[in-house]
């Protein structure tokens, strides 16, 4: 078993940008104008300017992103196979990275980066990480960090009292979608693509809500995000077209899964809120807008579901059930689906299960979240054969993503 480093990371990512985001923008192109005719600017020195007053803590520049973003890996990482990259904290600025390979026996995990509070996602290739970096309580800017030469930048301008989130990459690394809100008040501005040079596009307009991007559909050609309300929402929209589809636009849901062949995605309701959490199991067509309940805790057995995820084949089902009727949230375990036929298995030895991925080598999950007092990453067989520990940490943390170069 590894022992976890407890510092860890945001990865930032300086792409190269040659072309706008694909969708159809609205007649705004950015947040705001300020926004809109802002450049990137490599980071200051990480010196921060003090103040005139001796007493006082030292002010720390707005544009500073040296203080905000520290990372913890000399230039060049990259994975050397299938990995999953942990969030925790607190790190040295509040939230950190932890890269923990897919390996039996373990290895050694690595700590990328520590940052403040925000969003964030890695390129595809590991080379870059994208991340919603906080300048105030009312003020966030994207930002990014190349691995491969170490450099961080700012990507989109401060404007005050705007705050964007969700960083997501283009299938091709060349530009990030995020989502952006004004703070105070609130008021919805819309999702937006960005390149590296600065340029900006809206992709989406405002509904009212907020949006937040959260990954690409599988062929990178829809672009999965979720409203910033309770319970959030399942949205893709079409990267092509700019036509957006909702699973259900009133309701709390949530997008956990894909696959490529349609009906793809695995949908989550009913799990928001007051009362027992875990919820339904949906399988959605997300363009026909059809969908089928594959486990419903309100009919018997009274199955409620926590996190789902396809096989690498596309044909079978990991999902964390527990039985409202029988017991807790905590006490979850592992059920195989088919969903051709509908039958169900478990797997043996993994009761304490809150997140899970289905990767090549078995099935990854974790028994970590707040209040735990286990906070491990476990490899399992599907037929639960063999077992092993790839990361055992001294806090809670949740799996952030999984990278298969």
């Amino acid at each position: 078993m590894v022992r976890a480093v407890v510092l860890a990371s945001v990865i930032l990512a300086a792409a190269s940008c040659s072309e706008p985001p694909r969708a159809q923008p609205s007649p705004a192109t950015s947040p705001s104008a300020s926004v809109a005719a802002a450049s990137p600017t490599a980071s200051p020195s990480p010196t921060a300017a003090a103040t005139s007053t001796p007493s006082r803590a030292p002010a720390v520049a707005r544009d500073n992103l040296d203080f905000r973003l520290h990372p913890l890996v000399a230039p060049g990482w990259r994975p050397g196979g299938p990995t999953v990259v942990l969030e925790t904290g607190p790190g040295i600025a509040g939230t950190a990275l932890v890269a923990v390979p897919v390996t039996t026996p373990p290895s050694a995990s690595t700590a990328l980066a520590s940052f403040g509070f925000g969003s964030w996602q890695l390129r595809a290739d590991a080379s870059a990480l994208a991340i919603s970096v906080e300048i105030d309580s009312n003020t966030t800017r994207l930002a990014t960090w190349d691995l491969r030469s170490g450099i961080t930048r700012w990507v989109t301008a401060d404007e005050p009292a705007v705050q964007v989130g969700g960083p997501v990459w283009s299938s091709d690394g060349a530009f990030i979608y995020y989502g952006a809100h004004a703070a105070t008040p609130f008021s919805d501005l819309g999702i937006f693509g960005v390149g590296a040079d600065g340029r900006q596009t809206r992709i989406h307009g405002p509904d009212g809500n907020g949006g937040e991007p959260l990954r690409l559909t599988p062929d990178g050609r829809g672009l999965v995000w979720a409203r910033t309300r309770a319970g959030g929402s399942a949205d893709v929209l079409d990267l092509g077209t700019g036509v957006n589809r909702a699973f259900d636009p009133s309701g709390p849901a949530s997008a956990v899964a894909w696959r490529a062949a349609r009906p793809r995605a695995l949908v989550l309701t009913g799990n928001c809120c007051a009362g027992l959490p875990g919820g339904a199991l949906h399988l959605w067509d997300d363009v026909a807008g059809t969908e089928t309940v594959l486990l419903d805790p309100t009919s018997a057995p009274r199955l409620a579901v926590g996190a789902a995820d396809w096989d690498p084949s596309g044909t079978r089902i990991a999902a964390a059930v527990y039985d409202r009727a029988a017991g807790t949230a905590s006490g979850a375990s592992i059920v195989i689906l088919d969903p051709a036929t509908g039958t169900r298995r478990s797997v043996p030895g993994t009761d304490g299960v809150v997140q899970l991925r289905w990767l090549p080598a078995g099935i990854v999950y974790n028994t970590s979240s707040f209040g735990s007092t286990s906070n491990e990453l476990i490899l399992i067989a599907p037929d639960g054969s063999s077992k092993v520990t790839l990361y055992r940490g001294d806090l809670p943390f949740r799996i952030g993503q999984v990278m298969q170069p």
